[in-house]
């Protein structure tokens, strides 16, 4: 079985993958990357953090990235729906209302 590692990747700093992970095939090591992100955005909504999460990369033993998988393949009814919101210039104008996303 071939073996791939499990990079996250955040705003603020990459965390690598030490170790890998043996799996089937690419496809299965994909299945495995959707269900970490979806409980790394758990995990950081919980903990109110300031980096936001962009995606998982797959990589082989050689280090050769095969995939990236995005958080919004994770979560796409909630990417879609976010789209949806950013896409309408209404909803950007500052003023009563304002929600502050990230505090640095």
């Amino acid at each position: 079985m071939p073996k791939f590692y499990l990079h996250i990747a955040r705003t603020d700093c990459s965390v690598l993958d030490p170790e890998g992970r043996e799996y089937p095939n690419l496809d299965a090591a994909t299945e495995e990357a959707i269900e970490s992100l979806r409980e790394l955005i758990v995990e950081a909504l919980l903990c109110k953090r300031s980096a936001i999460l962009l995606g998982i990369v797959i990589c082989t033993e050689s280090g050769t990235m095969v995939r990236e998988v995005s958080v919004d393949r994770a979560i796409p009814e909630v990417a879609r729906s976010l789209q949806m919101i950013w896409s309408k210039p209404s909803n950007l104008a500052a003023g009563r209302g304002t929600v502050i996303i990230a505090e640095g």
